[in-house]
């Protein structure tokens, strides 16, 4: 299954830019010292670029001089049993149009899982290198917004 994935990166220079190193920013605090950020996007507002990821991608992706950083789970694993977490905190979370990550998974999980780093460049998206690995041994149940790679990191050592 491919996820859409959307940067959005509309600083007039990258190489000057604020580095982004983790979930939440340099300081772990969601604030960014940059000015003139937009504060509004959509699918189609304020979108600089958007690539294909071969897997799904949920993590933060780390932003460091001219290059993106992302990981991400090939193939889907077994879900947790019992009630999941929603975004939608009152009513239906289906009729308010909330989905499953990537979308309705597979009745049985994939035979093949693995996980994956790849760089893209902040100007224009292109995907300068992947790296995939194969996973091996079982693997825990996960909950409909969360994939394995969402606990993996890509260090800045």
């Amino acid at each position: 299954m491919r996820m859409v994935m959307a940067l959005s990166w509309l600083l007039a220079s990258a190489a000057s830019a604020e580095n982004w190193p983790q979930w939440r920013g340099p300081f772990g605090t969601g604030v960014s010292t940059e000015k003139g950020l937009p504060t509004e996007w959509s699918r189609d507002q304020n979108i600089a670029w958007r690539t294909e990821l071969g897997g799904l991608g949920v993590s933060s992706p780390v932003v460091w001089g001219d290059r993106v950083f992302v990981t991400y789970q090939v193939g889907a694993g077994a879900l947790r049993a019992g009630r999941h977490p929603t975004f939608v905190q009152e009513g239906n979370p289906a009729d308010a149009g909330e989905t499953p990550l990537g979308g309705t998974r597979p009745a049985a999980p994939d035979q093949k899982i693995g996980f994956a780093v790849a760089a893209f460049r902040t100007t224009d998206g292109r995907q300068l290198w992947e790296y995939r690995m194969d996973v091996a041994g079982t693997l825990p149940e996960v909950h409909e917004k969360r994939n394995l790679a969402t606990s993996s990191a890509v260090s800045r050592h």
